[in-house]
């Protein structure tokens, strides 16, 4: 199978292979970058728009880049907006992250907005979006909107570790990502993941994947490494982000250079 042919897949049928997804976090919204990240080789580039400097017209830039690449694309988006999920969807990213989902009828707001009526809430303009190949495919696009996006859940608080049994038994939810640095701080220990508090979240929130059936990530983070994630079930691993790898890469180089001045 050709590049292209690969990358077109979309990421819930890669999912399907039962392989395991090594991603990058992209903060910085720059086609480059995510070129670069495709061509390295990572199955996925998650696209921040809640922390990172992606807004919905830096997207599509992104996925032209990725577009030539074994690389799929996820949306973490900034909140529940169903209006910019909306927008992502009509540039066909692979799948999208909503953050910090906490309850059951959050979940099911979600599910709504990757919906056309009268199932869900989307607004239907497919003649015009990308989605639809500007126009060509839109019987087959309103048969099926959902086949090529996939849902994924950030679960980063105790809320969402709760109700994760109520959150991920909501149809249309394909998955849950684990967020561990807001999780512990919301478990009143930032960073510390040793506590039998983030232990017992973590594990409620893997738990729940499985009863459900539901695809399971997380970011690495320590003692919780790649090997550790893939045995407790993991297949979406967020291994690195774009911002940190780049500082350290500047850093090492420049200690480097001046080791060897002298």
């Amino acid at each position: 199978m050709d590049i292209a042919s690969e990358a077109n897949r979309g990421i819930g049928v890669r999912l399907a292979d039962r392989k395991t997804l090594y991603g990058l976090l992209q903060s910085l919204p720059s086609p480059a970058v995510s070129e670069m990240a495709g061509l390295a080789g990572y199955d996925f580039v998650l696209l921040d728009a809640e922390h990172g400097g992606f807004a919905p017209p830096d997207i599509l830039p992104a996925l032209y880049a990725l577009a030539s690449t074994d690389c799929a694309s996820i949306v973490r988006l900034r909140d529940h907006d169903p209006h910019v999920l909306g927008q992502c969807l009509d540039l066909k990213v692979d799948g999208i992250l909503a953050p910090n989902v906490r309850s059951r009828a959050e979940a099911e707001a979600l599910v709504r907005a990757m919906e056309y009526p009268p199932k869900g809430s989307r607004s239907f303009g497919a003649s015009l979006h990308r989605a639809t190949s500007y126009g060509k495919a839109v019987p087959e696009h309103v048969a099926g909107p959902r086949a090529a996006t996939c849902l994924f859940v950030l679960i980063e608080s105790q809320a969402g570790a709760e109700h994760a049994h109520e959150i991920l038994a909501v149809d249309g939810v394909d998955g849950v990502i684990i967020g561990p640095y807001d999780l512990s701080a919301d478990l009143g220990s930032a960073g510390d993941f040793s506590t039998s508090l983030y232990a017992d979240a973590f594990m409620a929130i893997e738990a729940a994947a499985v009863d459900h059936h539901k695809l399971l990530g997380a970011a690495l983070h320590p003692a919780f490494s790649a090997s550790d994630l893939i045995a407790r079930g993991h297949r979406l691993l967020i291994a690195a982000a774009d911002t940190p790898l780049i500082r350290e890469a500047f850093e090492s180089h420049l200690l480097q250079a001046r080791a060897s001045s002298h």
